[in-house]
């Protein structure tokens, strides 16, 4: 059994660390799934050691945000995080 903040937090460090925007996505789907029913502290202390709340952050802004998720958007909200596109 897989807590749901775990899956969550897997989909936002895969978006951090591979740059898949098809995991923002996702967790983005399953942030709009769960609403209030995550266990925050959980969360957040799984994407502490991970390295990911800034993600965590910039993800729940955009879900609060109505905009339609594009990978061009994920994509620029990733190089945000990272101060630029990678190579």
């Amino acid at each position: 059994m897989l807590r749901k903040e775990i899956l969550l937090g897997e989909r936002i460090v895969g978006f951090k660390h591979w740059r898949f925007t098809g995991y923002g996505a996702q967790a983005l789907d399953l942030l709009v799934a769960f609403g209030r029913d995550l266990d925050e502290a959980v969360l957040r202390t799984y994407l502490q050691r991970e390295g990911a709340e800034d993600v965590y952050d910039a993800l729940r802004a955009l879900a609060a945000s109505g905009r339609p998720i594009t990978d061009e958007l994920l994509r620029d909200t990733m190089d945000s995080l990272h101060g630029g596109s990678p190579g």
